[in-house]
């Protein structure tokens, strides 16, 4: 997480994605929005979450308007480099991964099982396609499916609030400044409503390009944002109306219904994870991690209030994990 902002991330993202992915997405961080990004990470030694936290905390110590909107389309822009960044891993999506064999081990055991996931990428939402040949097209679809995105996904758009202007003629083909003009507005328009979220089939193509997005019967002629919630401890919940009545409830209610709960590749480190694992019923947990898993369970057991038992523990990785599941 530490290296979303360096150059070495968005090359890797090009070279293991389709270049032409969201393209218009590409440069809407500036060399100094990226600068500045990596400069506080590095100054920090906490991690990108802690210093991207302190610095949206910090802008309610702002006075000058002016200057509180720029910080907050700064935050803009990074959902937007998010939203390019993750859709572009996941376009690399190909059959009979780890995902698929994961979820073909569960469905051959007749299992039961509810799936959250903190990710932002589509490669579960995809797997369950392919496994379950489940449709994925509107948030119900996946609450009745039990995979619940409690951080959001590259395939799912916030649509245009009450208090948005229109897009002016002049950007109905500039992409590009469509792009941008949509991320600055983002964080210093109104309340998020989650009840407007348009959910996508995450194998459309139509996420592959702005331009086609933008012909959406719900998206033309105005501005929209990706349903991408920045990697901060408390990610904005307070600004994100219906979050806690829709995606959290429904986490909960797995939680709560969980007769044992897998922690794969999480640092479990943000306050609604942590509120979240307390409605365990005093079930064992696993954490599947690379070389921190120990670390993982005594947080995780903390966190939860000892209403979880510490279970098996594998420093190996997601791959191993897989392959050696029964």
């Amino acid at each position: 997480m530490n290296e979303l902002f360096e150059a070495e991330a968005q090359n890797e993202a090009l070279r293991i994605g389709q270049r032409d992915t969201l393209e218009e997405l590409r440069g809407i961080l500036s060399g100094y929005d990226l600068r500045t990004c990596r400069q506080g990470i590095s100054e920090t030694r906490r991690g990108v979450e802690e210093w991207l936290t302190s610095r949206w905390n910090s802008v309610s110590n702002l006075q000058v308007q002016s200057t509180r909107d720029a910080e907050l389309a700064r935050f803009g822009r990074i959902s937007f480099y998010l939203w390019g960044l993750f859709q572009r891993i996941s376009c690399t999506y190909a059959p009979d991964n780890a995902y698929e064999n994961l979820l073909r081990h569960l469905a051959s055991a007749d299992q039961d099982i509810g799936l959250i996931t903190f990710n932002y990428d589509t490669f579960l939402d995809r797997a369950l396609i392919n496994v379950y040949g489940v449709r994925l097209e509107t948030p119900e679809e996946y609450y009745a499916k039990r995979l619940i995105k409690i951080h959001g996904s590259v395939n799912w758009l916030t649509t245009h609030r009450s208090g948005d202007p229109h897009v002016p003629d002049g950007l109905v083909s500039d992409h590009g400044v469509f792009a941008r003009e949509a991320a600055n507005l983002m964080f210093t328009g109104g309340e998020i409503d989650l009840s407007s979220t348009l959910v996508i089939d995450p194998t459309n193509v139509l996420l592959k390009s702005l331009p086609s997005l933008r012909t959406h019967p719900r998206l033309s002629g105005n501005y929209f944002y990706p349903f991408i919630l920045m990697p901060l401890t408390d990610k904005l919940y307070g600004r994100l109306k219906g979050h806690q009545e829709t995606l959290v409830s429904k986490a909960r209610e797995l939680i709560q219904q969980a007769s044992e709960i897998f922690v794969i590749g999480y640092r479990a480190a943000d306050q609604l994870f942590q509120g979240l694992i307390k409605n365990a019923q005093r079930v064992p947990v696993h954490v599947v991690s690379h070389g921190d898993a120990e670390e993982i369970m005594k947080h995780v057991v903390w966190a939860s209030g000892n209403r979880v038992k510490p279970g098996s523990v594998n420093d190996k990785g997601f791959l191993q994990f897989v392959n050696t599941y029964r």
